[in-house]
């Protein structure tokens, strides 16, 4: 009974550090005069912008303890990416995942934030509105620098350089990367200093783009405290619309 207890106080730790450290508002857009954010439900082949990116996400964890248990499509995530200016850049981001055992129990955010980013800095200008459920106090500040560090690590895609630290909206990240099979992937370990026992994993693939240059791709967010791991693994739009659009509590939490 005491394992039982256990295990359910650490998928709820490492679900709510998944939400942290790394959404259904009125509306998607922000007001009439700054209207630069498209709905989430409106992207279709061709019709992505020059410096706009989406990227769409299924949730799985793992628990390692007597017994390794695997837990497949807890939930999703979507987010969208948009260069406002060299120095400035806009995120949507909107996850919800259904506890494992508990499934009337979700963790969900949905977030509209402006960066600027100044060398290894990134800090919040603006935000558009910021929305959660099951997650409180300062764990809603910690979620924006999650995407502080996401919208930092769309960038390193991009440039191909690492910056062994960055200051996401406040924190402190540590970071390190590691090549591997043969230059094809690269993964980078990410740290909050203060925070032990807990780490978090991107995931790259080398990858070419229309013009025949070279970045990589994203394709899976891995974050780990003590022997529970939550993983978000990139999907297509199509299988992740396909599987989850219509879905409660997915449809409103992420789609509208």
């Amino acid at each position: 009974m005491q394992r039982k207890k256990n295990f359910h106080i650490s998928l709820l730790l490492a679900l709510f550090l998944l939400f942290t450290i790394l959404s259904e508002a009125k509306s998607l857009r922000p007001p009439p005069e700054e209207d630069r954010t498209p709905a989430v439900t409106a992207p279709v082949a061709g019709s992505i912008l020059k410096g706009e990116e989406w990227q769409f996400f299924r949730i799985n964890a793992q628990y390692r303890g007597t017994v390794k248990k695997s837990f497949s499509n807890l939930g999703c995530a979507i987010a969208w990416f948009k260069d406002l200016s060299p120095d400035q850049a806009q995120i949507i981001l909107h996850v919800s995942a259904l506890h494992p055992e508990k499934k009337r129990q979700k963790y969900a955010f949905r977030l509209n934030l402006v960066f600027r980013r100044e060398g290894a800095r990134y800090s919040l200008v603006k935000r558009e509105y910021a929305e959660f459920s099951g997650i409180t106090g300062d764990r809603q500040t910690q979620l924006e620098q999650l995407a502080a560090l996401w919208v930092y690590m769309r960038a390193y895609s991009k440039e191909l350089k690492l910056l062994p630290e960055i200051e996401a909206s406040g924190a402190r990240l540590q970071l390190n990367e590691a090549v591997i099979g043969r230059g094809r992937s690269r993964e980078i370990n990410c740290s909050w200093p203060g925070r032990r026992g807990f780490n978090g994993k991107f995931f790259f693939e080398r990858a070419v783009d229309p013009v025949f240059q070279e970045l990589l791709a994203l394709d899976k967010l891995r974050f780990k405290s003590g022997r529970l791991s939550v993983s978000l693994v990139k999907d297509s739009q199509e299988a992740v619309t396909r599987d989850f659009s219509t879905r409660e509590p997915f449809a409103a939490d992420v789609f509208k």
